[in-house]
């Protein structure tokens, strides 16, 4: 009995030290300080993804205060999206905001449909009411956990042949693209040449001609300087382009229920802290660009596009459910104050 008892003791002992020494999991329960390593791929400060990831720190600092210490690492310290994602799949890393959703989840990719927003007021509707969190939700990636989404913005296109005001305008530029399914479809629906290439190939691929154009929100066109290496910037407003944040499941199983509701209304405060910004940067770089040299016109008749890119919708059709589509477009939008 005494050995039995003994026993019994020491299994219960090991349990709980295999639980104190476990990743996240043991510093949450045993109060100590957690580390969060949050990486993003974007190397200017002024990014709007590393200002999102700044100030997910500073909220959690403010909450938590000394249990929290919070590591950013921007321009690819830490690897490529891909890397990244697989970080914290395995547990190495605890947080990121990604641009490739879609290999955790192809429904994130949803959000990239062409023409399926009418304006900001309506995607933020989307995103932040029951919609948005279904979505969120359905993630299959185990290993990941999707707390919310981060604008990157509507993507304009540029090129240095012409400008844009119909799609046969479109038709024979060899445009790059964001190597994604859908940016492909979009563009070669439209009668460009696609041709995907790394971000951070794009400049120089500009600069020699080995693409005529592509597509960025303003912000990027200008951090990126791609004014320097073409002429025309067509206001198209063609895609949504947003980033979904994760946090490794293996880090937020180990968290309080407390801790979880913090980090939940810190990306929430990042994406609206980004959202400012990228309204901000919208209406003060169509200037910026033009008195740098781009001349700038705006697609003022958009349906021939939204025409032209309806088969892009039946391609997907059995990724993204029409009637979830449906829904999208038939949200009736809510007022947000800082939209205007």
């Amino acid at each position: 009995m005494i050995v039995r008892t003994m026993l019994r003791g020491l299994i219960v002992g090991m349990i709980g030290a295999a639980l104190l020494l476990a990743p996240g999991a043991g510093q949450a329960l045993a109060g100590e300080r957690i580390t969060v390593k949050f990486p993003t791929v974007h190397g200017d400060p002024k990014s709007l993804f590393n200002q999102g990831a700044v100030k997910v720190g500073e909220v959690l600092t403010r909450k938590f205060g000394d249990r929290i210490k919070f590591e950013h690492y921007p321009a690819s310290q830490l690897g490529n999206e891909r890397e990244i994602l697989e970080g914290l799949r395995i547990g190495t890393i605890e947080m990121t905001t990604s641009g490739v959703p879609g290999t955790a989840e192809p429904l994130f990719d949803i959000i990239d449909m062409p023409f399926l927003f009418r304006d900001r007021n309506h995607v933020y509707t989307v995103l932040d009411g029951p919609i948005g969190k279904e979505i969120l939700e359905k993630n299959r990636d185990q290993r990941l956990v999707a707390l919310g989404y981060w604008e990157n913005g509507w993507r304009h296109i540029t090129n240095n042949k012409r400008p844009i005001n119909v799609p046969a305008d479109i038709k024979g530029l060899k445009q790059r693209v964001v190597e994604h399914k859908i940016y492909l479809a979009t563009m070669r629906a439209l009668g460009a040449n696609a041709i995907p290439i790394p971000y951070g190939e794009l400049y120089t691929s500009l600069k020699t001609g080995v693409v005529d154009g592509q597509d960025n929100p303003l912000i990027n066109i200008w951090t990126a300087k791609f004014f320097e290496v073409q002429k025309y910037l067509t206001l198209a407003g063609h895609v949504y382009s947003n980033n979904v944040v994760f946090v490794s499941r293996k880090f937020w199983d180990g968290l309080s229920a407390d801790m979880k509701a913090g980090f939940q209304e810190a990306v929430q405060e990042g994406a609206v802290h980004i959202r400012k910004e990228s309204i901000q940067a919208d209406k003060d770089l169509v200037a910026k660009l033009k008195a740098a040299g781009m001349t700038v016109n705006e697609i003022k008749d958009k349906g021939p596009f939204v025409e032209a890119t309806k088969g892009v919708y039946d391609q997907f059709a059995s990724i993204f459910p029409p009637e979830l589509v449906k829904r999208i477009r038939d949200t009736q939008s809510k007022m947000y104050d800082y939209v205007k």
